[in-house]
């Protein structure tokens, strides 16, 4: 991936031979804790090439730094996990939860020693939680995607997240959020 910097990029207001002198646009801010990425969960592989995009690795240590260590979908965009995708993340700061239950304490069904879903004995929603924890420094999505890099997450577990995923929602939408236990977890969307 080529990134341009100050050094490589060409002004737009030099006057050329033949051609009127233009002006430099003005641009946007661009919102760094905001990231839109493609996934196919219908590739032979379940999106796990796409959670490893360099694009989202960037946009995950990047907001690391900055102290938003928390990666969730953005406000009203849900995903299906049965469709290629947009997802539509974005990073907040979270040191601190509501509750830190242990894993024995999270009451669903067990899918196997890795996940939990629905039915739960709390929430009307369906669910399902990895057992993967978030912490001060990583969350939420986060959590997976630095599963996915120190390899405690391959391949086989990850299809066996997405099959989980696919058998506890179905067609219908889910979305990121994290915010209430410490646990990576995914939640039914009901707008």
């Amino acid at each position: 991936m080529v990134c341009k910097t100050k050094k490589n990029i060409k002004p737009h207001n030099k006057t050329h031979k033949g051609h009127k002198k233009t002006h430099k646009k003005t641009h946007k801010k661009r919102n760094n804790n905001k990231l839109v990425i493609n996934i196919d969960f219908t590739k032979d592989d379940y999106g796990f090439q796409d959670l490893q995009q360099s694009k989202l690795l960037s946009f995950m240590h990047n907001n690391i730094k900055k102290g938003n260590n928390l990666i969730q979908t953005q406000d009203n965009k849900p995903f299906k996990v049965t469709e290629k995708n947009k997802l539509y993340l974005q990073a907040v700061p979270v040191k601190k939860w509501n509750t830190y239950p242990s894993w024995r304490e999270i009451k669903c069904k067990s899918y196997n020693k890795f996940i939990k879903i629905s039915p739960c004995t709390i929430g009307m929603n369906n669910k399902i939680f990895v057992k993967l924890r978030s912490n001060p420094l990583v969350g939420g999505l986060a959590t997976y995607l630095m599963a996915i890099q120190l390899c405690i997450i391959d391949e086989k577990k990850h299809k066996s997240f997405i099959k989980a995923l696919k058998y506890t929602f179905g067609k219908k939408y889910i979305y990121i959020h994290n915010t209430d236990v410490d646990w990576f977890h995914l939640k039914e969307y009901k707008s």
